[in-house]
């Protein structure tokens, strides 16, 4: 198992005293969340960033989900397919490989350890691209058997004035404001409980990049 994650993912994340502490660290939270910084090799974030910057296509998105709109202040990016130009350039297959990857059992198997969670497989994703003055409204992800999520942040810069950090609420107060910095990503329990936002994104930051994927499980018996 761990000669595949290595393919991927960054050693100090792989060895058995690194998840077990990432396990404590989930089991403890109040919010069922994790996240881990330099997650992906850099060889693997470079190519994942020409998704963003060059290869993918990108449309305007409001923001609504079985009826229910996220945001109010206008459209995101999201991804459609590659370019017609850039089917087989690196950030593309890149991105489809890190999905194959994802779904893979070593990787459930994985998450499993860290979370107490096996996925079946991956139930929904999205890559966007969040201009600036943009923000997501509270709301969680429990629709159908969404059972965690998994939120990459792939951009090349953040500081503090940017904004665009991902909050975590409970009983209606902020509880967690967490950065989007490079290469980090947060994984967390779906739930009717796990209430969540992203604040503004600063007038003078660079667009956000982010990729989130939902994870499916079997309802527990």
């Amino acid at each position: 198992m761990t000669s595949n994650l290595h393919s991927r993912i960054n050693p100090c994340h792989l060895d058995h005293t690194a998840v077990a502490a990432a396990a404590a660290r989930f089991a403890k939270d109040p919010c069922l969340t994790v996240w881990f910084d330099d997650f992906l090799l850099p060889n693997r974030l470079e190519s994942l960033r020409m998704l963003y910057g060059s290869d993918g296509d990108f449309h305007p998105w409001y923001g609504d989900f079985d009826g229910i709109s996220h945001s109010d202040t206008g459209w995101e990016l999201v991804l459609k397919s590659p370019k017609p130009d850039r089917r087989v350039d690196p950030g593309y297959l890149t991105y489809l490989l890190l999905c194959n990857f994802i779904n893979r059992p070593s990787f459930a198997d994985y998450l499993a350890r860290i979370t107490g969670i096996k996925p079946d497989a991956i139930q929904g994703l999205q890559v966007r691209i969040t201009p600036p003055g943009h923000h997501v409204k509270p709301h969680t992800d429990n629709i159908s058997n969404r059972r965690l999520c998994l939120v990459l942040y792939p951009g090349r810069h953040w500081q503090p004035g940017y904004g665009g950090r991902f909050l975590q609420m409970s009983e209606g107060r902020v509880v967690r404001e967490l950065e989007p910095l490079p290469n980090r990503l947060v994984v967390f329990k779906v739930s009717g409980q796990s209430m969540h936002a992203v604040e503004p994104l600063a007038e003078t930051a660079p667009p956000r990049w982010g990729l989130t994927i939902w994870m499916s499980a079997p309802a527990p018996a």
